[in-house]
């Protein structure tokens, strides 16, 4: 009987493959796929068995006994099936490692957990042993979705995990979490974590699933759930440098460096190759002011990758923070060679710039920065502000009502097109954008300041001094603060 289900097997993928013109790529990825299910299934069927046996019940040795012959047809097949794309014995072996434990980890050990285990693979195993040429054709009319899904991104990776998802299959948790990641970069949380809660349904011994959700939850600023999906995955693999690096993130986003640190430090003493984490802990330094700590080890991230603009920057940043402007523009120069459209060393080069007074520079740019990203509306109001430096204040009002437009509200943007306004003999306009800032924000100094100024333009005396009084109580050095961002303005 086995010999002809083998058979059928061969029979059923040539039959597909012809009448589709399926590439032998595509067939060994579906024979690998399938080998992969048959050996989790049988595992289940295994792992049942022995859960089953030692049930009371005096049919339980019985179905005990068929769920091994079951465990041991199917095993076979699993065998026999990897064979035919290459894998090993050996190979067999070392999947059976990693799946029982996994499915025993999945029930905490524990028999009484075996509904776990039924729900996800009882009906799912019926069908890969008793039709697995059905399960062949499922495979290859989704093979192509399957790849796409894991490998591509953005809207064409999460269109194909949608296909795919439906068809299940040993690796269904990670497609789900592979959709969920591409929400996440899309800025889609809600829809990121209810594909990680599905995922981790599916399989909750994966840390990633928990990591992943976690990094979802923090994007939205849920810290407390976050931090507990970070904890139990370090919990299921203290060893996962992976998830202390996460962890550490989140405590950096949280502004607790110390403890980011701390996560950083272990997860750089598990994989001390690792120059993201490493770049990572210079920037928690950098946060707390430790500039020679911090420059250890961005210095030692480009050490570990050279020729990658992202950490080059990261350097920059640190020159920058210190008010080493002429290293800090050196490091930028350097990482836009090396990659043309990163966006961020043009601003942060435009900020160095601005510092330098070199305001046309900083002009072009921030130019350069809302050519490459004209969404990310900081660009837009970073370029409103050096368009005024650069005695061009017509420019800067357009520039700014392209931020207000993308971030209607924001109060600081207000403020810089009330500066804008006031350079430009506008006092009625600026005092509008200035009140309107300060609905947002009723100690916004710098609003306030610039109010006062327009007031006195416009020979409200008494006005004019009660708002610079009241930024110069909220910031003592305002006067000079903006003055440095605007010019003389008085």
């Amino acid at each position: 009987m086995l010999k002809v289900t083998i058979v059928a097997i061969a029979i059923s993928l040539a039959t597909v493959a012809v009448a589709q013109d399926q590439p032998r790529d595509d067939k060994n990825r579906v024979l690998n796929q399938l080998s992969w299910e048959m050996l989790e299934c049988s595992t289940y069927f295994l792992i049942s068995a022995q859960c089953i046996e030692s049930h009371p019940d005096p049919s339980a040795s019985r179905t005990a006994n068929d769920l091994r012959q079951a465990a041991e047809k199917v095993g076979t097949l699993a065998i026999t099936t990897g064979r035919a794309v290459g894998v090993t014995d050996e190979g067999v072996a070392e999947r059976t490692k990693l799946t029982f434990p996994k499915l025993m980890k999945s029930i905490n050990n524990n028999c009484v957990n075996i509904a776990v285990l039924l729900e996800r693979y009882n009906n799912f195993c019926k069908q890969v042993s008793q039709e697995p040429d059905k399960r062949i054709k499922e495979l290859l009319a989704t093979d192509n979705d399957r790849v796409t899904c894991l490998n591509m991104s953005g809207d064409v990776a999460i269109a194909a995990c949608s296909r795919a998802i439906p068809s299940d299959g040993h690796d269904i948790a990670w497609l789900y979490s592979k959709r969920g990641s591409e929400y996440r970069r899309g800025g889609e949380n809600d829809r990121a974590i209810q594909d990680f809660d599905e995922a981790i349904r599916l399989d909750p011994t994966e840390g990633f699933f928990l990591d992943s959700r976690g990094d979802a939850l923090r994007h939205k600023g849920d810290y407390d759930r976050a931090f507990r999906d970070y904890d139990e995955a370090i919990r299921l693999d203290p060893n996962k440098a992976l998830s202390f690096n996460r962890r550490g993130q989140a405590f950096l986003s949280r502004g607790d460096y110390d403890r980011a640190i701390r996560d950083f430090d272990e997860a750089i003493r598990l994989d001390p190759g690792d120059a993201f984490t490493v770049n990572s802990r210079g920037r928690a330094f950098l946060s707390k002011g430790d500039y020679d700590r911090a420059m250890q080890d961005v210095n030692e991230a480009i050490r570990l990758k050279p020729n990658d603009a992202f950490y080059v920057d990261s350097r920059g940043q640190a020159f920058l923070s210190k008010g080493d402007y002429d290293h800090a523009i050196r490091d930028f120069d350097e990482a836009i060679r090396l990659d043309s459209n990163y966006h961020f060393s043009f601003f942060r080069r435009g900020v160095a710039h601005t510092a330098k007074g070199r305001f046309a520079d900083a002009v072009e740019d921030f130019a350069q920065f809302v050519h490459l990203k004209p969404s990310m509306a900081p660009g837009w109001a970073a370029l409103c502000v050096a368009h005024v430096r650069a005695g061009q204040p017509q420019q800067a009002v357009a520039d700014c009502n392209e931020s207000l437009r993308l971030r209607p509200s924001d109060a600081d943007t207000l403020a810089d097109r009330g500066f804008v306004y006031l350079k430009l003999g506008r006092f009625d306009r600026a005092i509008t954008d200035y009140d309107a800032a300060l609905q947002q924000n009723q100690k916004h100094a710098v609003a306030l300041y610039g109010r006062g100024i327009a007031k006195l333009k416009k020979a409200d005396t008494s006005g004019g001094n009660a708002d610079i009084a009241a930024a110069t109580a909220l910031q003592p050095n305002i006067a000079h603060d903006t003055e440095l961002e605007f010019g003389q303005l008085r």
